[in-house]
């Protein structure tokens, strides 16, 4: 209990320090995911962006959950590892002993240099591959191939990355300056 406590504060304080200082949230945060059980793939000081409105499921889960370098994570993106459907159906044609609900727990992991949009909801047993972009509000399930971009509920491809950024590149429409090649 007390540890549960601890955690609890620990994210309050650097929810705090997510808007008073930028770049000790950055440092500070995968660690305190990593403290909760959060894998990460790569380097830790590679970490990308990751908004403190994330959930990583619960505690006793979180070590389900893989994250790759340079990856972003928006606000209020969902990672659920756990599901109990499959109770609610068994129970539908067979008793279930009260408190031993069958349930599905399975690994989510995220690839390197991915971008989730805001309020997408990562279910159990989903592997987004490396340099893949999540639509805002995506439902994904299932294996994301790599370099893929993906929207919708459920979430289904509609490009590649190096489309969209060939696309953007001529178009010439984004902020920030390229460094030359």
């Amino acid at each position: 209990m007390l540890r549960k406590i601890g955690l609890f504060v620990n994210l309050k304080f650097l929810r705090i320090m997510h808007k008073l200082n930028y770049r000790y949230y950055l440092k500070h945060f995968p660690l305190y995911l990593k403290k909760i059980g959060v894998r990460f793939s790569g380097d830790i000081s590679n970490t990308g962006f990751i908004a403190s409105s994330a959930k990583f499921d619960s505690l006793a889960y979180s070590h389900l959950i893989e994250l790759g370098e340079n990856t972003i994570i928006s606000a209020k993106v969902l990672f659920l590892v756990h599901d109990y459907s499959i109770g609610t159906a068994i129970r539908s044609v067979r008793p279930v002993t009260k408190g031993k609900m069958p349930h599905f727990l399975k690994e989510i992991k995220i690839g390197n240099n991915c971008f989730i949009g805001i309020r997408s909801i990562i279910l159990p047993g989903t592997t987004i591959g490396d340099n893949c972009i999540i639509g805002a509000g995506s439902v994904v399930k299932g294996n994301i191939p790599a370099g893929s971009i993906v929207a919708g509920n459920p979430a289904k491809i509609i490009k590649t990355t190096e489309e969209y950024a060939l696309y953007h590149l001529e178009k010439g429409d984004f902020i920030g300056e390229l460094p030359e090649i």
